[in-house]
């Protein structure tokens, strides 16, 4: 979406940091280099090729089976996760008197927006993250009971296995790295009070 016509400069360049889209909260959480530089993005990637090899080299398992049981895993266990984790952002970004949150707009994040742009930006992009796992989850889920047992694209056998592990890699890629960022949302419930009781203390 284009900022409205007859801005200044330095109210478009604001407009931009406050425009609600993908494209903001995408340029608040760092691009791609936000993904990159995070330790969590590594661990599950990492952890993702570790357990696919031990699962097919040690146990033996079909990716399809692997693909089955994680996917009843998630929709069972994230409405409750994504619940919470929904419910903490909002307590986030409703909490505390107005005084106080001035002072944390008004502070330094990074990526040239303000630190409250910083907190809130993070904790919606790892709902966003898990929101996106569950979506992975349900659209298989409704795949599998649909088209399971039918051979929608004429693969070989050598290509539907390429296929199981290449949605078996994302579907525990995604599910791994949704479940390693509930720490990291609990850690910013943690670092907001801890800021709002700096703040309010030398307000």
């Amino acid at each position: 979406m284009k900022p409205p016509k007859g801005l200044t400069p330095e109210q478009e360049k604001e407009w931009k940091q406050h425009h609600v889209s993908l494209s903001t909260l995408f340029r608040i959480y760092g691009g791609f280099m936000g993904f990159i530089e995070s330790g969590y993005f590594w661990f599950a990637l990492i952890s993702a090729i570790a357990l696919m090899s031990f699962n097919q080299l040690v146990f033996g398992f079909e990716s399809y089976e692997l693909i089955v049981s994680i996917k009843e895993l998630l929709l069972s266990t994230f409405p409750s996760i994504l619940g919470f984790n929904i419910g903490a952002y909002a307590l986030v970004i409703g909490f505390g008197d107005k005084s106080v949150l001035d002072k944390i707009r008004a502070a330094k994040g990074t990526n040239n927006f303000s630190l409250f742009q910083t907190i809130g930006g993070t904790f919606a992009m790892s709902v966003l993250i898990q929101a996106t796992t569950f979506g992975i989850a349900f659209i298989l889920h409704i795949f599998i009971r649909s088209f399971g047992s039918v051979n929608l694209f004429d693969l070989s056998q050598h290509g539907i296995n390429m296929a199981n592990n290449f949605t078996a890699f994302i579907l525990l890629f995604f599910s791994i790295y949704s479940v390693a960022l509930i720490p990291k949302i609990v850690l910013n419930v943690f670092s907001f009070s801890q800021l709002f009781h700096y703040f309010s203390k030398n307000s």
